[in-house]
Order: structure tokens, then C-alpha cells, then sequence
């Protein structure tokens, strides 16, 4: 894995790791690419923070490894340890009830957040932006894709039942996009500012609903 980072010259190797065992067999090859060890658990981040090379991230353990990734990579953002066009290294193992194996290997982009509100519902969607200002411009909505609007009312109804989420300017829990989001199932994230402005028709986009932020670019699940 540390070579693997060394020859891309990764910004990061990234581990998900409960008990601590995968990012301690990471760094005893001593890397010169930092370490961060993802974890669930307060006290075994408190033991890596002794170990060498290791930065711990403190992560709730999410559905599966690559929305505990993505999340991650939110809160290394935040810490301002991973930056938008970084590449990651991310290791971690699917084994149940084998300590410290690692047998999955994948190398990401850090994805550039294009905004900021509230999550409704939950999970991931990821699809192409379907920029409107009106309900004429989603009469030939196609299914899969991100309408992405100042607000909704009834008229959009029929997109949302195509889509694979919505993304808002209108700040508010109650709005039309809220409730009918729930009601559907969709991930909706609600004020978004200048959503409109910022993201261009066409894009493709991850909306994380439980951490209610949008980024440009596709993640694997």
C-alpha cells in the first residue's frame, strides 16, 4: 500500500479500522505518505494517536466501507489534511471477524464540494445535474438524474418521482422538496446557496444527505 501511494504520490493512505489492526500493519512498512485510520471507536482512536505515521479520524461506521470513505474523506477536508484533487489510497478488510486483513485496495479523488445545507432522509445519490429555473425545463426529465432547483411545488412532482435526488436553494425542513422527498424515498439536501449558479447543467453529482453536502464528481458506494 505504501508503495502504491509513494508511486502516485498520494496525499493520503486511508484505512477503515475497528480495532486498530489495519493501520498498525500499514505502518510498520513506515510510508512516507501519512496514515489515516479511520475508526468508530473513541478508545481506539486515542491508542493510534501513539503510533507512528497515524493521524485517527473518528467516523460513525456507515452501511457500507465506501459511504464510511466518503464520510471520512468530508471530515479530512474539514481538518484540512485532504484538499479537492488529492488522491487517496484507501485500504480496509471485508473479513468478518479477521483482525487486521486487508483485502481491499482502491484509489480515490478527493471530489470538490460545491455546497452546503441540510440533508433530508438519507444515503448517497449520485447522477447528472438537472439544472431548472422553471417547470418547463424539467417537461423531458430523464430518470436518474439530480433536479437541482430554487425550490419545488406540485408541478415538479413528476421529475421527483424520476429522480435520483433533489438539491435546493429554498432553506427549509417543511418545503414541498422536503416532504416530498421523504414520501419518495430520495435523498434531498435544502439550502443550497446559489445551487442554481454553482452547479452547471450537465454535472455530475454526489449528494450525501446525511452530511447534507453536495460534490461534483461520482463516488463509489
Amino acid at each position: 500500500v505504501g508503495q502504491i501511494a509513494e508511486k502516485i504520490d498520494a496525499a493520503a493512505i486511508m484505512t477503515l479500522t475497528k480495532t486498530g489492526a489495519t493501520a498498525r500493519n500499514v505502518s510498520k512498512f513506515r510510508p512516507k505518505t501519512p496514515i489515516l485510520a479511520v475508526t468508530p471507536h473513541v478508545d481506539v482512536a486515542r491508542q493510534l494517536q501513539l503510533v507512528w505515521g497515524i493521524k485517527p479520524l473518528l467516523v460513525l461506521d456507515l452501511a457500507s466501507a465506501g459511504q464510511t470513505f466518503q464520510s471520512a474523506i468530508s471530515v479530512a477536508q474539514e481538518k484540512e489534511l485532504l484538499f479537492d484533487g488529492d488522491l487517496v489510497v484507501m485500504t480496509a478488510g471485508t473479513l468478518q471477524g479477521v483482525s487486521g486483513s486487508t483485502d481491499l485496495v482502491k484509489v480515490e479523488v478527493v471530489t470538490a464540494v460545491l455546497g452546503q445545507g441540510t440533508g433530508i432522509g438519507q444515503g448517497y445519490a449520485s447522477g447528472r445535474a438537472r439544472v431548472a429555473h422553471s417547470v418547463k425545463e424539467v417537461r423531458d426529465f430523464n430518470p436518474g438524474e439530480i433536479l437541482v432547483v430554487n425550490h419545488t411545488d406540485a408541478e415538479f412532482v413528476e421529475a421527483m418521482q424520476k429522480a435520483a435526488g433533489v438539491v435546493t436553494e429554498e432553506d427549509s425542513i417543511t418545503s414541498h422538496a422536503a416532504i416530498i422527498g421523504l414520501r419518495l424515498g430520495l435523498p434531498v439536501i435544502v439550502g443550497v446557496k446559489n445551487a442554481t449558479s454553482v452547479v452547471r447543467d450537465g454535472t455530475i453529482l454526489t449528494l450525501d444527505a446525511q452530511r447534507g453536502t453536495v460534490y461534483s464528481g461520482a463516488t463509489r458506494k
